[in-house]
């Protein structure tokens, strides 16, 4: 099993790893943006130690040769900046604050939405949530307005039908209700 854990990774979920919620071990985990906190570009890929053993050595245990390179691969800068990222996440517990965060976040947001006709669910894990909305037809319009009436950023899924949301580990209770009563203003105008 390969884990595309690009977006979920380095507790944006409010665990290190998103499958960690389900007690999953995949073979593979591809990873990007959260281990820089997308100060410089960053990805890699996690192997098991069973995948590793048959990709880097033969049935002898004796190691094969794998080439596995890129122009701008391993690049000293970029690496310095995840290090110093992950340093940083586990120094100040921010995988932790972002799992209490979140829920508190989800609270807020089950709240101060869920009555309203247009939302259909609102859930998520951490810092990662998402409100559906029972109409396919306005979750870009709703990005808009968010912007242009609310200063606030949100992000309308591609399927057109959810509103993603994805703060920062360090956004503070006062700007969460901000968010919350921003979406709140902008949603109720479509509920009937």
């Amino acid at each position: 099993m390969i884990a595309d854990e690009c977006m979920t990774g380095f507790g944006k979920t409010g665990k290190w790893f998103a499958m960690e919620h389900w007690n999953v071990a995949p073979a593979i985990i591809t990873f990007a943006k959260g281990v820089s906190s997308g100060y410089l570009p960053m990805g890699g890929v996690i192997l098991s130690d069973q995948v590793q053993r048959h990709v880097f050595f033969d049935d002898n245990g004796e190691k094969k040769k794998f080439k596995h390179d890129y122009t701008f691969a391993s690049h000293a800068t970029c690496c310095a900046v995840a290090l110093k990222n992950l340093e940083i996440l586990e120094r100040e517990n921010l995988v932790e604050q972002c799992r209490e965060k979140g829920f508190q976040f989800l609270k807020l947001l089950m709240d101060r939405l869920s009555n309203l006709s247009v939302v259909k669910d609102v859930r998520g894990a951490g810092l990662l949530l998402g409100i559906e909305l029972h109409r396919d037809d306005v979750a870009t319009d709703i990005e808009k307005r968010m912007l242009k009436e609310e200063k606030i950023v949100v992000h309308a899924a591609m399927n057109g039908k959810v509103i993603d949301l994805a703060p920062s580990f360090v956004t503070s209770q006062e700007q969460f209700e901000q968010i919350a009563n921003g979406l709140f203003n902008v949603l109720r105008q479509y509920s009937e």
